[in-house]
């Protein structure tokens, strides 16, 4: 038997004769691509949210016919051929198939039972059956909705073959017709009625007589509120006798023997209600400070599943209702939240999303996903926020007003020194302004970034800058979460006192406009040498910018995309397949934020948009170094979608190149020979690279015919002989700092 997508699906489903099933067994563990395409039908089916095919106008990819014929066995050897290289090159008909053919599976192994005259109708109009006409001179139907048993006995008399005899009365039971060469086939007595059962209520035949007691019981029902209404209407008379009896209903209260007991007031215990810390609130209903919560073992933050983003895997499941983002259900089981400073709950709110238009995204623990922020909502400590691009999201925290920009994720931590919430910046930027409106001046701010807690008081008048940037691979299996990333202070106005903490701590003045580099280089014997500029400019993301009208249109479309209470992966994922190349990258960004592997690896496989497969390798890149980095959990996703020689060179390739590797002839050859291969996200990945260690790229599109790239590759070439054969001229053996500064430079390269 042959290993076909077809006997794949049977496999799977578990439908083949045991000889055969152990022979397409044998067959799979033999074949790399056949395994791998059954990991990823399952794969596939497990998606949710997956969109169905178009049947039908233009952009139609399978026929349905098509495919019921395929699933039957009876398309040709060309059809055939058609349907699986279309499933094999998308997911939404290969879910659509596989999920059929499971149904499919399914039914034949519990086979459903029909009353013996829905069988033999069925037999006589079979396939040579031609259009039959109930006759005009038919007897009347017994009741609305039915046949008598004459007008179906001369319906099927129409069927070739088949022998009817005329009943004797209206009404009376057609006798069941035979079709030569046909055996009848006929269900249980009780098939009828477990087949009536399963039929909707305006299907069934006493639907009419349903419906009238219905009414009737409604009418009912409606009578004895009406009465019951009037009689203890305050309008309604009271009637003499009606008094007396009340008065005397009274007094035999009054003179009982056998009073009511009494309850008493004390000697009762009450269980105390658990204590919920309070929290003090401003005039707008922002809480002003984080009331510590003290408790041995206090967990951390950055190392606690249900809080902090989890690997990609956990990002999954459908959301719950009564726990949504900004529910005001009542909250789940209290956490504590220890970050930087002391511990807080994790229930308790650290600021408000204020913004009144645009996308942001929060990670809920519970359900193991991101979802949209809604607009107001609370953002309680340890919940990680994102501002997808291109939107800006206006957070409120006591004191300060945040304004996170587009591509930035953040965590709210536990305050430090009387403080406001600790703003763990991940990676983007942030705008802080002084919230003055409370009257109260000079707020400070914590911030942790580059792996390092910052406390910076500000003045009135400032406004100040914060950028960190994740590092990406740049050597084969490095270590996740040792490079610290990089990050800077710009000060644009006032002043700014920032404290160092640790175990040593420093302090640093700050007159804007100024800019502090971080981390801060600290020598053996404590002394910080921070590196600080005075800028004659802001930086530019600093200064507020008009949007095109091809960006606003982008956008647009790009927020529509969101669906409220759904996991963000089931509503962008499909949108990173928009023919507008620059929705297609907001998408890929997004998912690249949120940590999302298995879309990322699908967009640098699959996506025809250079963009998209450009914003999902630096996602990757920077997904494998960060603290939720998995090498092992990339490779069981490259496994799904490439063969065993791509998916190892692809893995390779995400790893990076320092500027030392771009100086070695062997790997500058072995790199170049890259823009040769026949895999489109391969020729991706070296010319991402070849880019990034020389700034040149001779105008090579990995989406361009071989002609036009043959063209770009015979530049390169030529660029290596001009070099010594490498990407970069050596310059000698470098110094172990020259090293160490070459694969920084190459780990930040792109990123800021």
């Amino acid at each position: 038997m042959r290993l076909t997508l077809r006997t794949l699906l049977a496999y799977l489903d578990e439908v083949l004769p045991a000889p055969q099933a152990e022979e397409i067994g044998k067959k799979l563990q033999e074949s790399p691509m056949g395994n791998n395409l059954a990991r990823r039908i399952q794969d596939v089916l497990r998606q949710r949210r997956l969109s169905s095919p178009t049947v039908s106008g233009p952009g139609i990819g399978i026929d349905p016919n098509a495919v019921a014929e395929y699933l039957d066995g009876t398309l040709s050897a060309d059809g055939i051929a058609s349907v699986e290289r279309i499933c094999l090159e998308s997911d939404l008909h290969l879910a659509e198939v596989a999920g059929c053919h499971q149904i499919l599976a399914l039914c034949l192994e519990e086979p459903a039972e029909l009353p013996p005259r829905i069988c033999e109708r069925m037999i006589a109009l079979g396939p040579d059956s031609t259009k039959v006409m109930a006759p005009t001179d038919a007897a009347p139907s017994l009741s609305p909705g039915e046949l008598s048993g004459q007008t179906v006995s001369a319906i099927l008399a129409q069927a070739p073959g088949v022998d009817v005899s005329w009943p004797a009365a209206v009404g009376a039971a057609a006798p069941m017709p035979t079709k030569p060469g046909v055996a009848p086939v006929l269900a249980p007595a009780s098939a009828t009625s477990r087949f009536e059962e399963g039929l909707p209520d305006y299907l069934k035949t006493n639907r009419d007589k349903t419906r009238w007691w219905m009414y009737a019981l409604a009418t009912v029902v409606l009578a004895g509120w009406g009465f019951l209404t009037f009689r203890s209407s305050p309008f309604s008379s009271v009637t003499g006798d009606s008094a007396a009896t009340a008065t005397s209903v009274a007094d035999e209260l009054a003179d009982a023997e056998s009073p009511l007991p009494e309850i008493p007031s004390e000697g009762i215990e009450v269980a105390a209600a658990p204590m919920v810390p309070k929290v003090a609130a401003t005039t707008d209903g922002i809480p002003e400070s984080a009331p510590p919560v003290e408790g041995p073992g206090l967990p951390d933050v950055e190392n606690d599943p249900d809080l902090e983003s989890p690997p990609y895997r956990k990002q999954t499941g459908r959301s719950n209702p009564k726990e949504a983002v900004g529910s005001t259900a009542p909250p789940g089981p209290t956490r504590t939240v220890a970050g930087k400073g002391k511990a807080v709950d994790s229930n308790q709110s650290a600021g408000t999303y204020t913004s009144s238009e645009g996308i942001a995204l929060a990670y809920l623990g519970n359900d193991e996903s991101w979802q949209v922020q809604p607009q107001g909502a609370a953002i309680p400590f340890g919940r990680a926020f994102a501002a997808p691009n291109p939107f800006e999201s206006q957070i409120t925290i006591p004191g300060v007003q945040l304004a996170v920009q587009p591509g930035s994720r953040l965590v709210f931590q536990a305050p430090v020194r009387g403080t406001t919430p600790t703003v763990d910046l991940k990676t983007g930027r942030l705008l802080i302004r002084p919230d003055t409106s409370d009257g109260a001046g000079n707020p400070t701010v914590a911030l942790h970034l580059t792996q390092a807690t910052w406390v910076v008081t500000l003045s009135n008048d400032a406004v100040l800058g914060v950028e960190a940037s994740r590092p990406m691979a740049t050597r084969f299996e490095q270590r996740a979460g040792v490079d610290p990333g990089r990050g800077a202070l710009h000060l644009a106005s006032g002043r700014a006192n920032v404290v160092h903490l640790g175990e040593r701590e420093f302090a640093v003045e700050l007159k804007g406009p100024a800019t502090l580099e971080l981390p801060v280089a600290v020598d053996d014997d404590g002394t910080a040498r921070p590196a600080i500029a005075t800028a004659w400019r802001n930086p530019d993301w600093m200064t507020p910018s008009k949007q095109t009208s091809s960006v606003r249109t982008a956008a647009t479309l790009f927020a529509r995309s969101f669906t409220r209470d759904e996991p963000v992966e089931s509503s962008i994922s499909g949108i990173s397949k928009d023919s507008n190349p620059r929705v297609s990258e907001l998408a890929a960004q997004a998912l690249a934020l949120t940590g999302n592997v298995p879309e990322m690896v699908k967009i640098l496989k699959s996506n025809r948009h250079e963009e998209a497969r450009r914003a999902a390798i630096v996602g990757l890149r920077t997904w494998l170094v960060s603290e939720e980095g998995d090498p092992d959990v990339l490779k069981e996703q490259l496994a799904l979608r490439y063969t065993t020689l791509e998916a190892e060179t692809v893995y390779e390739l995400l790893w990076g190149y320092s500027r030392r590797d771009a100086q070695n002839k062997s790997k500058s050859a072995e790199l170049l020979k890259r823009l040769s291969d026949p895999e489109l996200s391969i020729r991706s990945l070296a010319i991402h690279h070849l880019k990034a260690l020389t700034g040149q790229d001779f105008n090579f599109h990995p989406n361009a015919t071989e002609q036009q790239r043959a063209s770009s590759i015979r530049q390169w070439k030529h660029h290596l002989r001009n070099h010594g054969d490498c990407l970069i001229k050596p310059k000698g053996e470098a110094s172990a700092e020259e090293k160490e500064e070459d694969e920084d430079a190459a780990s930040t390269e792109g990123n800021l």
